[in-house]
Formats: structure tokens, sequence, C-alpha cells
């Protein structure tokens, strides 16, 4: 399996800092799954504001972690929302939740945190 995290330019980012980076990975692992219900949540009803704004949010921790596929996937899907083109954005809005969710999982492994079910309804 292809890992998200590129972990020499997170290394480089956090100055190998494992406290920074145990406090960064906390906050993202306890956000990220409510983000991801948003997200699908705003793109079903095709809120493109809401769906923009959290594309542009997710991208900028997807980068936080040089986790850069991601980065970019959730930048295109902001472009499309900001666009309100958001009608054949359901493969990019799924890449980005399934991407948050796998990313809670590779920074878990990173740091040791433990997690609740990394799953969304």
């Amino acid at each position: 399996m292809t890992k998200l995290i590129d972990r020499e330019s997170l290394n480089q980012f956090i100055a190998d800092d494992q406290d920074m980076l145990d406090d960064l990975a906390s906050v993202y692992i306890r956000l990220a799954p409510d983000d991801v219900r948003a997200l699908q949540d705003a793109s079903r009803e095709a809120d493109f504001e809401t769906t923009a704004k959290l594309a542009a949010q997710l991208k900028s921790r997807f980068s936080c972690f040089s986790a850069g596929n991601l980065a970019g996937i959730a930048e295109e899907l902001q472009t499309l929302a900001e666009q309100e083109h958001l009608s054949d954005a359901d493969s990019l809005v799924q890449s980005v939740c399934d991407g948050a969710l796998e990313l809670i999982n590779e920074l878990s492994e990173i740091t040791g945190n433990q997690t609740e079910s990394a799953t969304t309804s």
C-alpha cells in the first residue's frame, strides 16, 4: 500500500520535533472525521461555499503532513466548488474523504496515537 505521507519532507517541516508532530497529529485526528462528514454533506447539498472552504482546510492540513497527492486532489475539489461545478465531483469528494481517513491511520502509526474508528456514517 502506498503511503500518503512523505516522511522525509514531514521531518524537515517539523524539524524532527516529535512533540510537534504528536500535537499536530492529535488535532488532525480529532478534527478530520467531522470535516469529512461536513464535506460529504456540503457536496451532496451542492453547498459550493462550504465545500470550497472545507476542501481548502483539508488541503492545508494535507500539505502540513506532506501528503502532497491528497493536497492536489483537495485543491482540484476546491476549484470546482469555487466555480460551482460539483455535478461531476463525486469521485473527488470520495477521494478526499477516503484520503483524510487514511491519513488518520498513517498518523496514528507514526505517532502511536490511538484512534477510534476512522469511519463515517
